[in-house]
């Protein structure tokens, strides 16, 4: 039923009879009720609201108590379909990187290698989960793929897709090839090269977005800018561990160069969009409350790069005197200019770390889902920091990445306890 037909029912009365005539109606006032309800919905199928293209019939309504709650019901059900977003996968990214911190803290103690094995399998189910739905969002809305890409906040977000796989890729070889073997090896090298085809796609075509298709301002710029580069850079990293865990030189040879390919793609990327950032942060002063949180993701690719850069010398170190190749020598230069250039980068990040946390002290910001981005790239960075603890043994970045590690494991928390809260309530649903 379209709109018209809907609203020429109801201008005509002997048409409107004729078809109660034809049907068979508990009172004359539960039909005005049915009637009304099966107006409203036609109307928001007709308008592309629902994913159908003909409205409830009174019979399907009278088969429930109240016409109106159920009509209500299914609209909201199908409003948060269409209302999800890549965004969520925030959440995903997030809670990988605990369950990463988790594993690699220095200090460990009982029964904490369990607890990043939990966190694994909640970033693997919640992951599935979202797709899920993104599938379906996205089969019945078509038209929203291309208004993801046009937007220029959603379109940014589409990172975060592949950077949950970079994650789900770190926690498999740290948690799954020791213990596995070979097989493991297999699967994860199989899951990092379908990351490489997202994170290389999304960091060449999103860029291109912003400069041609979105028309955006200096002032309007925020920290979400930089999550293209970032998604490169994480699953450069990730290349960097899947090298060092698989027994196969050859394979670690693919993953390195590839690797080093993706770091010089994203991370110098980064540097530059972090100085146009500084640049809009001095002449506009900070973002608005609302994209507050995204202050802290330009310390995401620096830390993502400081430990992929130190994890490549590490293979380089293993790997180079079994391929013969190369010299011997060069795996150990690359191992020493990867620390030293590791530490540099880390320092920058340090820098930015504390540009974050004085803008979250100067203004108060109600939570959204862009909480989840104090997580993730601040967990980057603690990952860099203990792998310097693990190369310098030196006890202050030990204690430092134990700090940051029990923080933001609390921070989590709260964010996780908030985000369940607002989707029961649905105010991250609309």
């Amino acid at each position: 039923m379209t709109v018209e037909q809907v609203r020429s029912r109801e201008s005509n009365p002997s048409r409107r009879e004729s078809d109660n005539s034809c049907e068979t109606q508990p009172s004359t006032s539960t039909t005005s009720t049915l009637r009304t309800s099966e107006s409203e919905v036609a109307l928001e199928a007709a308008e592309g609201i629902l994913p159908f293209s003909s409205p409830l019939t009174a019979h399907d309504t009278w088969t429930f108590t109240n016409a109106t709650d159920e009509k209500h019901h299914h609209r909201e059900k199908w409003l948060s379909i269409a209302n999800f977003h890549p965004g969520w996968f925030g959440a995903t990214m997030g809670t990988g990187m605990i369950g990463m911190n988790l594993a690699s803290n220095p200090y460990q103690f009982n029964g904490l290698q369990y607890i990043a094995d939990i966190v694994f399998c909640i970033t693997v189910f919640f992951f599935v989960f979202f797709t899920f739905i993104s599938i379906v969002r996205y089969s019945l809305w078509p038209n929203k793929i291309r208004q993801t890409f046009e937007h220029p906040s959603q379109s940014l977000t589409l990172a975060m897709y592949p950077l949950t796989i970079s994650m789900i890729c770190n926690l498999w070889n740290a948690r799954c090839v020791p213990s596995w073997g070979p097989w493991a090896q297999t699967f994860v090298f199989v899951l990092w090269w379908i990351d490489v085809v997202l994170s290389v796609a999304i960091s060449l075509y999103i860029p291109f977005l912003l400069m041609t298709v979105h028309q955006v301002e200096l002032i309007h710029m925020t920290g979400a800018w930089l999550l293209p580069a970032v998604g490169a850079a994480v699953c450069a990293g990730s290349g960097a561990t899947t090298a060092y865990n698989t027994d196969d030189p050859n394979r670690a040879l693919v993953c390195m160069i590839t690797a080093y390919i993706m770091w010089g793609m994203s991370v110098p990327l980064a540097f530059l969009m972090i100085g146009v950032y500084l640049q809009r942060l001095i002449i506009h002063n900070l973002v608005p409350e609302v994209s507050m949180a995204s202050s802290m993701i330009p310390v995401g690719p620096l830390g993502q790069g400081a430990f992929c850069i130190i994890q490549l010398g590490m293979d380089c170190q293993k790997f180079f005197p079994k391929l013969h190749i190369v010299s011997p020598l060069a795996g150990e230069v690359l191992y020493a200019g990867g620390v030293i250039s590791g530490l540099i980068i880390w320092g920058i990040g340090l820098l930015w770390l504390w540009f974050a946390i004085a803008a979250f002290a100067t203004k108060r910001f109600a939570f959204n889902l862009g909480w989840w981005a104090l997580i993730f790239p601040c967990g980057a960075w603690n990952l860099a920091t203990c792998l310097l603890a693990a190369e310098f043994d030196f006890k202050f970045f030990k204690v430092l990445s134990t700090i940051f590690t029990v923080a933001l494991t609390i921070v989590w928390l709260l964010v996780t306890a908030l985000t369940v809260m607002k989707t029961i309530t649905k105010e991250v649903l609309r």
